[in-house]
């Protein structure tokens, strides 16, 4: 019997010979998502840039200047206080549930809010797509759903697994300005966008700007360094994109209440002009608000945590008694209070919540996992006091919406809008009565725009040049009056000859006028 023996040899391969820089160069472009211009979802920035760009508000009609002008005088009154909603949340990559987000609405107070900003992180994985992800589409389904009929959306900003959604009651909208929203990744080589912050400026009625800023910091409790270097980071970007914006504004606010046309979206074509100091940016805004994922840890082991929040479960201390032993040790509280590191300049309303972060997903337990994270308050938000103009009305976690390993965060504040002021001679300020209805027409302020507060921040030279003005008027009046008796004795011809020859060489009354309001718009 005879038996065949087939024998299979495998065919040789030639190895890959590519140069070490080359395939780094391929591995770079598979992670960063650089093969094509449109990697990125709609309205989020490319890979590695910071970038700010300007939106104008949705449902306000674009018309002539005229029309403008006209609309400007039927207007009512802007608002002289806002009720302002913020939440900050951490989704962990999982869409969450309407009945979490109609919890942490009703907790925020969302639906009766003047102002609603949302900053999430965490939405999306960090993977480069062409079209926007199903978590981003279904999140943005649910702020309509819950908001929609109310308020309009007038941003959604988004950098990589961070949005941070604006919206307006839509009473509002004729007293907002173009939003400028800017983007700024801190990940690795601040390429990434894992990490970062984005921003969005614009001003509410004729002098009050507002600057609210969404960040997700750098994890890890050994990292307080490098959180500290990505406000810094995030900070010094933003300024540097929106000072021009900024400068901007504070010169158009004193003529117009709003911007007409987008400003430019880059500094780059200013470079002659110089960026200010680092701490201009907390000058330049009226209203800042800082919220996110910051990502300070307690300076605890595990152990030493669980004691006080255990005693809590067992209700043998309060609350606020456990949160105050173990703020102590938060690193946020040492950075900005101790050391003043970081955050100077805003402040924090007192916690009153139990830690945010780490729970598992679906339940009220803290991280059970191997890594056993401890637990901190990772997410928060800070703003600028402006002297008790900003009022922090409510501050809590909503411990009720568990579809994440965080708790979202929601703050309510009251905010007082600046209010028109008038420079005398000396330098003091004083207030501008408000006109109602009985004063109509007793002013040209009320000519101009019916109820509308028109700020006037003139300097003492500007005053004195009016005064000059009037001296002048009474002047010419006295004029007048004699040139009426000259023309009674028959002596007036001569004297109109020589006025003709004054006004052909110095230039007529009208003239000296028109000079005059130019050295006014100058100045403004």
């Amino acid at each position: 019997m005879r038996t065949s023996v087939l024998i299979l040899t495998p065919r040789r391969r030639t190895a890959l010979a590519l140069p070490f820089h080359k395939l780094l160069v391929i591995v770079l472009v598979f992670v960063l998502g650089l093969t094509t211009p449109s990697v990125c979802a709609s309205g989020s920035t490319p890979w590695g840039a910071s970038s700010v760009r300007t939106v104008p508000v949705v449902g306000r009609r674009r018309r002539g200047q005229g029309r403008r002008m006209e609309d400007r005088k039927n207007l009512p009154p802007p608002p002289t206080t806002l009720n302002i909603s913020i939440v900050t949340w951490n989704m962990a990559e999982r869409s969450p549930p309407l009945s979490d987000v109609s919890l942490v609405a009703s907790a925020a107070q969302l639906n009766t809010s003047d102002l609603c900003i949302l900053g999430v992180q965490e939405i999306e994985n960090l993977k480069p797509r062409r079209h926007e992800g199903s978590r981003s589409r279904e999140w943005r389904r649910l702020i309509l759903h819950s908001l929609g009929r109310t308020h309009t959306l007038l941003s959604l900003t988004k950098l990589g697994g961070m949005q941070l959604a604006v919206l307006a009651k839509k009473a509002l909208l004729p007293h907002l300005s173009p939003l400028h929203v800017c983007e700024v990744p801190c990940g690795v080589g601040n390429i990434i966008h894992n990490k970062g912050g984005q921003a969005a400026l614009f001003r509410v009625g004729p002098h009050t700007s507002f600057l609210f800023i969404n960040a997700h910091l750098a994890a890890h409790a050994h990292r307080v360094e490098d959180r500290n270097a990505d406000v810094d980071r995030v900070m010094t970007e933003l300024q540097n994109l929106l000072w021009y914006h900024l400068e901007s504004n504070k010169k158009k606010k004193k003529t117009l209440p709003f911007s007409s046309s987008p400003l430019p979206s880059s500094p780059i074509q200013y470079q002659h002009h110089h960026p200010p100091a680092p701490s201009a940016l907390l000058d330049k805004v009226d209203r800042l608000f800082f919220l996110g994922d910051l990502n300070y840890r307690l300076e605890l082991q595990r152990e030493d945590i669980e004691v006080p929040l255990r005693r809590v479960k067992n209700s043998k201390i309060t609350v606020q008694e456990a949160v105050s032993r173990l703020l102590e040790y938060d690193q946020l509280m040492i950075e900005r209070l101790e050391k003043k590191r970081v955050f100077q300049g805003l402040v924090e309303k007192e916690v009153c919540f139990l830690p945010t972060f780490k729970f598992n997903k679906g339940r009220d337990l803290y991280d059970t996992s191997p890594k056993k994270r401890a637990p901190a308050w990772t997410d928060r938000v800070l703003f600028k006091p402006c002297e008790g103009k900003v009022k922090c009305e409510k501050y809590e976690s909503v411990g009720g919406a568990r579809h994440s390993d965080h708790r979202p965060v929601v703050g309510v504040f009251t905010v007082q809008l600046e209010e028109e002021e008038v420079l005398k001679k000396g330098g003091k300020k004083e207030e501008v009565p408000t006109y109602g209805k009985e004063d109509e027409g007793k002013g040209s302020d009320m000519e101009m725009g019916g109820n509308w507060k028109i700020e006037r921040k003139v300097s003492s030279s500007l005053s004195m040049a009016e005064e000059e003005e009037g001296e002048e008027e009474e002047d010419e009046e006295e004029d007048e009056e004699g040139e009426e008796e000259k023309e009674e004795a028959g002596l007036i011809e001569e004297e109109e000859d020589e006025e003709y020859d004054d006004d052909s060489e110095y230039g007529s009354d009208d003239e000296e006028e028109e000079e005059e309001d130019d050295d006014d718009s100058d100045f403004f």
